[in-house]
């Protein structure tokens, strides 16, 4: 999270946040290489866009009182903004759902909201894409809290390919499994755009990070908040 000194006074004069800083992965550019604690600059993480064209930091109107949620991935990038905005929300209680090379990210996450609401927060070290351990997730925070009101199913690993003939039949069947088998569930899905997040510093080589979101109409990619 940048501090109210770091941040730009206006969206015209939002050039002054610092450069994404490129930087070489170790192996291929996958996930599992990249941390939110190491990115530079830090992402945004509950400061928004006022009409007087000023960044500010988010005004809560008590929406989530009382609630409890769920989100998974919500130790880093848009997972831990969510979270820290339902926080603020009033929610009582919030599990994240992360993975043990994210144990930094989490605990600086539950630390941060902790520390600026009454929010309790319960940190899971779990796989989500795992059958099992999606229903030992919900069984944990139902026995810690009674219910869950609000499920953010935020989680998500990024693969970035050329040809469908380079992809390995495993991948090929999970992204089927995900995007055509039916559930009969709604979901109101969210589709960002190009947002500065671990998962974008994790997929892609130095020489794409350099450019990345200079196509949008402000030049220049997004924050989580």
């Amino acid at each position: 999270m940048c501090s109210k000194e770091e941040l730009p006074k206006s969206l015209s004069d939002v050039s002054k946040i610092p450069k994404q800083e490129v930087q070489e992965q170790p192996g291929s550019y996958i996930i599992s290489s990249s941390v939110q604690y190491e990115m530079k600059p830090q992402p945004l993480v509950h400061h928004l866009p006022a009409d007087d064209e000023h960044l500010v930091e988010y005004q809560a109107a008590g929406k989530l009182k009382s609630k409890i949620a769920l989100i998974t991935g919500g130790d880093s990038g848009i997972g831990r903004s969510i979270a820290t905005l339902f926080s603020l929300e009033g929610c009582a209680g919030i599990a994240i759902v992360y993975l043990p090379r994210e144990e930094k990210d989490a605990q600086e996450t539950k630390r941060r909201i902790e520390k600026q609401s009454s929010t309790q927060v319960e940190l899971i070290c779990k796989d989500v894409g795992c059958e099992e351990n999606a229903i030992e997730i919900i069984d944990h925070v139902v026995k810690k809290w009674g219910r869950i009101d609000v499920l953010v199913n935020n989680a998500s690993e990024q693969h970035v390919g050329g040809n469908v003939q380079d992809l390995s039949a495993e991948q090929l069947e999970k992204t089927f499994s995900l995007q055509l088998v039916c559930k009969g569930i709604r979901v109101n899905a969210v589709a960002p755009g190009p947002i500065w997040t671990p998962l974008v510093k994790a997929s892609f080589p130095p020489e794409m990070l350099e450019d990345f979101g200079k196509e949008t109409p402000f030049s220049r990619a997004g924050q989580p908040s």
